[in-house]
Order: structure tokens, then C-alpha cells, then sequence
């Protein structure tokens, strides 16, 4: 067994990342393996920060892996109780499968961060509608109505007139109607609402809500690309966003518990 080999088979939680361009090629300096690299990230021409305070153009995998490993904190704090494995399986069958890369990395890919959050995020369970039965028409039975017969006159003597009875009316009686079984809507998703605006290019989001352990998330996105996701302070039922230098067409606004459940209908905004 060769020493990397040694290492791969000690490792089996680690993810290995390649430098790719701007255009999606592998960087010529980049490391790469079809059977010990398993990604690849941006790399080349990055603007990251240096020692002294400031900023500077570089380029290479200490690039690269940056990209990968911020995606990964934000997959933990969306679920803090996915593995490492599934991070790693997630990260690889939801990147951009890439001619350039095909036999370079083991996924064949490179990373997209939007793909790999949104393949664990949460689903809310839609409320079924109830349905309603029709209250059927009750029949109403006419009654007959009875004809007398004529009494003969007697010869000799009389004959009484015979009083008639009158013939009773039926009174019909109606079906009575089946109330329907209604589905309550869940009381967290029916009562809690998340209100958006901005103002002073700034996000206000308002809660409206009865419990006092959320967690929030605002996703922003352009196009299929997710650009950042910020987890704001939440005071007094109310969190702000500066929307300052931020790139976005749409903005999705994510309210769960501390068990990471939803506790609102994801409020979304467009810009």
C-alpha cells in the first residue's frame, strides 16, 4: 500500500478538493485523481484575505477547499445531525458534472453549494382540503286526498248524514346530513406567519408567533444560484439583514425550532 493509499484508507471522513477556472477547466497546477480526489471548487483568481489586514488575488486548492468547507457549516446548521458521510455523498451527486473533470475527480464534478443545501432542506407537509358531501334533498309523499260516497235516500226513513273523517297528513321526514370530518391545518404552520419588507436597503423580518426558540435562515439566490445564507439575531420577534453588496433575485426566509422542524410556511420574496 502506498503512503497515500494509507492515508485514504485512515481518512474515509475526509473530502478532497481540486482547483477549477472561472470557465469550469482544471487548473494546470491543480492536483487531481480519479480515485483520491473526490471534487473540484473554485480556485484560481481569488480575491481572499492575507496576513496583514488587507487583500489580495491568489490562487490554488487553500481556494478551493474554502468553498467547500462553508458549504458543508451551512448543511450542519440547516441539520446538525447529518454525518459525515452523507455530507459527503450530498456534496458529490449534487455538483456540476463537468467534461474537464470527467477521470480527474471522483465525482466528476464541481461543487455547487445551492444544489447541496437545498437537498436537505426540510419539506413542509401540505394540509390536505377537506371534502365535502353534499346534503341530499329530502322526497316529499303527497297525500291522497278521499273522495266520499254518496249516501242514498231512504224510502221510508231517513238516513243520517254520515260525518267524514278527514284523511291525516304525512309530514316527510328529511335525512338528516353527515357533518364532514375536516383535517385541521397544523396549529404551528396555521397560526405562526412570517412578515418581509425592505427598508433602507435593509431586510426587516417580523414574527408573529406564540413560542420563543426560532431559528432563522435567509437564503439569497440568483437565478439557480445560491449566493449566501445568513442566520440573523432574532430580538423581540423581529430580525434585520443589511442587503448592502448583496447580489440576489430572490430572497427565501426559513423559521424552524431548536429540532430544526419548520415553525411558519417558508416566506419568500423577489426582488
Amino acid at each position: 500500500m502506498t503512503k497515500w493509499q494509507c492515508i485514504r484508507h485512515n481518512l474515509q471522513k475526509t473530502l478532497t478538493v481540486a482547483n477549477t477556472t472561472s470557465s469550469d477547466e482544471l487548473n494546470g497546477k491543480s492536483h487531481y485523481g480519479a480515485k483520491s480526489v473526490d471534487i473540484a471548487a473554485p480556485g484560481t483568481d481569488i480575491y481572499s484575505t492575507i496576513p496583514t489586514n488587507s487583500y489580495k488575488v491568489m490562487s490554488g486548492t487553500s481556494m478551493s477547499t474554502p468553498m467547500v468547507t462553508s458549504t458543508v457549516a451551512v448543511m450542519r446548521a440547516i441539520n446538525p445531525n447529518i454525518s459525515a458521510k452523507e455530507i459527503k455523498e450530498t456534496l458529490c451527486s449534487s455538483s456540476d458534472k463537468l467534461s474537464a473533470l470527467t477521470g480527474k475527480v471522483i465525482s466528476g464534478g464541481r461543487l455547487n453549494a445551492y444544489n447541496a443545501v437545498k437537498a436537505i432542506m426540510p419539506t413542509a407537509t401540505p394540509t390536505a382540503t377537506p371534502t365535502v358531501k353534499p346534503t341530499a334533498t329530502p322526497t316529499t309523499v303527497p297525500t291522497p286526498t278521499v273522495t266520499p260516497s254518496p249516501t242514498a235516500t231512504p224510502t221510508v226513513k231517513p238516513t243520517a248524514t254520515p260525518t267524514t273523517v278527514p284523511t291525516p297528513m304525512l309530514s316527510p321526514t328529511a335525512t338528516p346530513t353527515a357533518a364532514p370530518t375536516v383535517t385541521p391545518m397544523p396549529t404551528v404552520l396555521m397560526n405562526n406567519k412570517i412578515e418581509c419588507g425592505i427598508k433602507d436597503n435593509k431586510l426587516i423580518v417580523s414574527l408573529n408567533f406564540e413560542e420563543d426558540d426560532e431559528v432563522m435562515y435567509v437564503a439569497f439566490r440568483k437565478g439557480n444560484e445560491l449566493k449566501k445564507i445568513v442566520t440573523p439575531d432574532i430580538h423581540n420577534m423581529t430580525a434585520e439583514v443589511d442587503l448592502s453588496d448583496t447580489e440576489y433575485d430572490s430572497i427565501d426566509v426559513y423559521v424552524w425550532n431548536g429540532n430544526m422542524k419548520p415553525y411558519a410556511e417558508v416566506k419568500q420574496i423577489e426582488k
